[in-house]
C-alpha cells in the first residue's frame, strides 16, 4: 500500500534524473537500451550512458599481453578509465538514480564515490546469480539490486550487502519485438519449420546434435563447426541483431526456446529465471516450446499461452505435435502477445522498480530536487512562460540549467527568431 501510494505521487511531484549504464558487450547491452527507452516512454528524465564503443579497444588488450596477471591489471586499469568517464560525465549531466545493467564497467572505487555524491545506485542483474557471481563482490556498492531470480538468492544478495534485494524480471520493447512482414526472399533466408536463436551453450549443443533433420535452423555465435552443427548452423556463426530475429521468428513455425545451463548436459528441470526470449517470441507474435522454469507459470499459463517441454523426448514430440496442428499454434501466440503487451513490457519492469525507490527515497528525493540548481532555475522563469517551456524541455531532456542548453535548441530550429530567441542567442554571444 505505501509503494502504491508513495510511488503515484511520487511519478506525478517528482522528476528526477536517471543515467543507465550498459555493459561494453553481451546480452544485456540491448537491455540497456530499452530500459533507456522505457524510462522515457513514462515519462521520466533519463540519459543513457553507452561505453559499448569501448568495447574493440578492451579486447584488444588479449593481443598485446599473453601474461595473465598482465592482462588483469591493464584490463582492471581500463576499466577504472572507464568508471572516471562516467563519473565525469554525470559531473557534467547531474543525475539523482543510477541504474547499472549486470556487467556495466564500473568499479568499486567508482560507485562509492558516486554514492557519495547522495546518488542512488541501482543494479539490475540480468544474469544468472548461480552461473555469475560478481554480484557476491558488488552488491554492497548498490542500494537496490533488482534480480531475475526470487527466492533464495533475494536473502543471498541482500546479504551480501545490497540495500535491498528485489525481484524483477526481464520483458520485451513492443517497439522492436512485434509482428513483422517478411518478404519472399526474407522468408527464404530467414524462414524455417524449425529455428533456435542462441548462443551454443554446452547443454544446448547436446539436446540439439540429437536433433539433425533437414527443417531445423540454429542461429547464434559459439557453435561447435563441427558435425552436425555444420549443417544446421546459419551465415557462419554470427551474432544476430534484433531486427533480424525478429524475422525469424515471425518466419518460423516453431521457434525453439531453450534455457542455457552450464551445470546440465539436457534440460534443466530445476531451472528459475525467465530468459528475456521468452518475452520477445511472445511480443513478436511467434509460437515458441520453452524449457519448464519454476517462476514460468506467474508469467505465462503453460498450456494455454505458452507450450513447455520437460526433456529432449518430450520436445520431439511436441514439435512434430504443433507442426501438425498449426491452428493451436496460432490460437496460443495471440494470447502469449497480449499477456506479454498487458504485463511484461519494460515500461512495466522501469516502472515497477522506479515504484520501489520512491517508495522508499521519495522525501530525499523530494529535497534533493528541491535544492537543485534546475528547481530554482524553473522557479525563476515560471512568470515568462516561453523561457519557462524552453527551459522545462531542457530539464526533461536532462540537459544542465545553462545557457548552451537553450542555444542548442534555437540553432537547430527553423523560422524567424522571436525575441526571447534573439535575447538567448544575443546573451550566449556576449558570455563568449
Amino acid at each position: 500500500l505505501k509503494r502504491n501510494l508513495l510511488s503515484d505521487r511520487a511519478f506525478t511531484e517528482l522528476r528526477p534524473s536517471i543515467g543507465v549504464v550498459g555493459p561494453l558487450y553481451g546480452g544485456s547491452l540491448p537491455i540497456a537500451q530499452y530500459a533507456t527507452d522505457a524510462f522515457l516512454q513514462i515519462g521520466q528524465r533519463t540519459t543513457g550512458i553507452d561505453l559499448s564503443s569501448f568495447h574493440g579497444s578492451f579486447i584488444k588488450v588479449g593481443s598485446f599481453l599473453r601474461n595473465k596477471e598482465r592482462r588483469d591489471v591493464v584490463e582492471s586499469q581500463y576499466i577504472e578509465m572507464l568508471s572516471q568517464l562516467v563519473i565525469e560525465s554525470i559531473s557534467e549531466r547531474p543525475i539523482d538514480i543510477l541504474v547499472c545493467l549486470a556487467q556495466a564497467p564500473l568499479s568499486p572505487r567508482a560507485l562509492e564515490e558516486i554514492r557519495s555524491r547522495g546518488i542512488i545506485t541501482v543494479m539490475w542483474f540480468v544474469e544468472d546469480c548461480n552461473r555469475f557471481d560478481t554480484w557476491k563482490s558488488m552488491a554492497q556498492h548498490f542500494d537496490y539490486m533488482f534480480l531475475i531470480q526470487d527466492g533464495e538468492y533475494i536473502e543471498r544478495v541482500q546479504a551480501a550487502g545490497a540495500g535491498r534485494a528485489v525481484y524483477l524480471p526481464v520483458g520485451c520493447d513492443p517497439n522492436v519485438h512485434k509482428p513483422v512482414m517478411v518478404t519472399p526472399e526474407e522468408r527464404e533466408r530467414f524462414g524455417s519449420p524449425i529455428s533456435f536463436v542462441g548462443a551454443g551453450y554446452n547443454n544446448r549443443r547436446h539436446v540439439f546434435s540429437q536433433m539433425v533433420r533437414p527443417d531445423f535452423k540454429i542461429w547464434g555465435s559459439e557453435w561447435p563447426a563441427c558435425a552436425p552443427f555444420d549443417t544446421l548452423l546459419q551465415e557462419g556463426g554470427r551474432r544476430i541483431d534484433p531486427s533480424e530475429y525478429v524475422k525469424i521468428f515471425n518466419a518460423s513455425a516453431v521457434n525453439l526456446n531453450l534455457h542455457s545451463s552450464q551445470e546440465r548436459d539436457g534440460v534443466d528441470t530445476t531451472g528459475d529465471f525467465v530468459n528475456p526470449r521468452t518475452f520477445e517470441l511472445a511480443a513478436s507474435g511467434a509460437f515458441q516450446l520453452i524449457d519448464e522454469r519454476k517462476l514460468l507459470p506467474s508469467l505465462f499459463t503453460p498450456g494455454q499461452e505458452i507450450a513447455t517441454f520437460r526433456d529432449e523426448r518430450e520436445l520431439r514430440e511436441k514439435i512434430d505435435y504443433y507442426l501438425a496442428h498449426p491452428a493451436e499454434r496460432t490460437k496460443m501466440t495471440e494470447l502469449a502477445r497480449r499477456r506479454a503487451l498487458k504485463e511484461h513490457t519494460y515500461q512495466h519492469r522501469m516502472k515497477t522498480m522506479l515504484e520501489h525507490i520512491y517508495a522508499d527515497k521519495y522525501e530525499f528525493l523530494r529535497q534533493r530536487i528541491a535544492s537543485s540548481p534546475w528547481s530554482k532555475t524553473l522557479d525563476s522563469a515560471k512568470d515568462v512562460p516561453e523561457l519557462h517551456a524552453r527551459l522545462n524541455k531542457a530539464f526533461m531532456r536532462g540537459d544542465p540549467p545553462e545557457l548552451d542548453s537553450l542555444v542548442s535548441d534555437i540553432r537547430t530550429g527553423q523560422g524567424t527568431l522571436n525575441e526571447t530567441e534573439q535575447k538567448i542567442l544575443f546573451l550566449h554571444h556576449i558570455r563568449s
